[in-house]
């Protein structure tokens, strides 16, 4: 369907015109999303995009479309806008990790013994490959 004729359909039926903005651009609006946010959650992303289709609604009047096209573009920045507003309100709830409990994982190991463990593993296992006795 033409850039026009979903603008129109939006403008009269909200409903149905929503619904095939939806149908056309959602998962475009997905990927733009998805890629802004990666690492943060599905329902984060999923929340930023059902926001874009609500600030496409908020502001179909606002759309002036040139030779038939631009509701896609339109759509599209403010899904990035969206997308990024979102990434930075959730960077700023998520606390800053202390310095010093900064090499730990989440399981409580140190990531140094970890590195050094599985150093000498590698080590320990070329040595029985070349055949030289460890004990």
């Amino acid at each position: 369907m033409e850039e026009r004729e979903l603008l129109n359909c939006l403008n009269e039926d909200v409903s149905l015109g929503m619904e095939l903005v939806i149908r056309q651009y959602g998962s475009a609006v997905k990927t733009i999303c998805r890629s802004i946010l990666s690492g943060y959650s599905k329902e984060d992303i999923e929340e930023t995009v059902s926001d874009t289709f609500v600030g496409l609604w908020q502001s179909k009047d606002k759309i002036q479309l040139i030779e038939g096209h631009g509701l896609k573009e339109y759509l599209y920045g403010i899904a990035r806008r969206t997308a990024l507003n979102r990434r930075r309100s959730l960077a700023k709830k998520q606390p800053v990790q202390d310095i010093d409990t900064a090499g730990e994982l989440v399981s409580g190991e140190n990531v140094e013994e970890q590195i050094i463990c599985r150093s000498e593993y590698a080590v320990l296992y070329q040595l029985i490959r070349c055949g030289v006795d460890v004990a």
